[in-house]
């Protein structure tokens, strides 16, 4: 009983350890890559964001994700043919290598684009571009909402922060909304994922549609832009201000055999 009681004792005290230095907000894990001089003549010192850094008994851990904007888009309104204005906010996630927008309809949406998701956004836009350049868009057509593809994708949604996950398949197209064509990005239907857990019981994500004009495509792109990406990773920090941040160093000066330091007559005196 004494031994066990000593072992909750001792989980206790590293688990109140743990949570004490999660509490602790911390700037991102960096590594050190050299020094250049800037534009300005200043001479900065260049740091990379780490993907991953080094957390709890030395696991791996995640890294807080980067703020890279704001985009714009169109959301389909409950009454057809009208559509209202979003914004969703792009950040870039470095450890699971994902630009991942975030924006509230009732509940909040974080639908998430790897590498080889924003590849396949690129290329599908640029086919939608070459046919709206073409005049090759119909409007009379209802099969169109894959004509440039679609792949499995992932999002995350919840009340308040993206608490369940699912991987619907994601298509690429477009939509005529009364006289105006859309890129359109479809996220079908899916069950959240729960592994070992039936279908029955399981959150299902009932989908959702992103409509973009050419400008707010285009904008989007840039954010998912690979040198974009490695651009944000990069941290630079100017020498001179990092030297003002460096502790001062205090050394004491031996006093001389047989004379009295400043601090013994001051304790003298009193």
């Amino acid at each position: 009983m004494k031994h066990f009681f000593c072992v909750v004792c001792c989980a206790c005290v590293v688990l109140s350890f743990a949570s004490a230095k999660s509490k602790k907000k911390k700037e991102p894990p960096v590594e050190v890559i050299g020094r250049e001089v800037g534009e300005d003549g200043q001479e900065y010192e260049v740091l990379r964001r780490v993907s991953r850094k080094k957390g709890f008994l030395g696991f791996g851990a995640e890294v807080p994700p980067i703020d890279l904007g704001m985009a714009s888009m169109s959301l389909k309104r409950i009454l057809p043919g009208q559509v209202a204005k979003s914004e969703a906010l792009v950040q870039y996630y470095p450890t699971q290598d994902e630009i991942v927008l975030s924006y509230r309809q009732l509940q909040k949406f974080f639908p998430c684009f790897d590498k080889e998701m924003r590849k396949k956004c690129a290329e599908a836009f640029a086919l939608y571009k070459d046919d709206f350049d073409k005049k090759r868009l119909d409007k009379r057509s209802r099969n169109v909402e894959k004509v440039y593809g679609h792949r499995r994708g992932k999002i995350r949604w919840g009340l308040v922060n993206g608490g369940e996950t699912a991987r619907p398949d994601v298509k690429f197209g477009y939509e005529f909304i009364k006289k105006s064509p859309y890129f359109k990005i479809t996220f079908d239907e899916a069950v959240a994922d729960h592994p070992g857990q039936s279908e029955e019981n399981a959150m299902v994500f009932h989908g959702m549609t992103l409509l973009f004009n050419r400008a707010q495509m285009e904008d989007l792109l840039a954010f998912m832009d690979e040198r974009k990406i490695d651009e944000a990773m990069i941290i630079r920090v100017p020498v001179a201000e990092q030297e003002k941040l460096k502790d001062d160093v205090y050394e004491e000066v031996e006093s001389v055999s047989g004379e009295k330091s400043e601090a013994e007559e001051y304790m003298e005196a009193e």
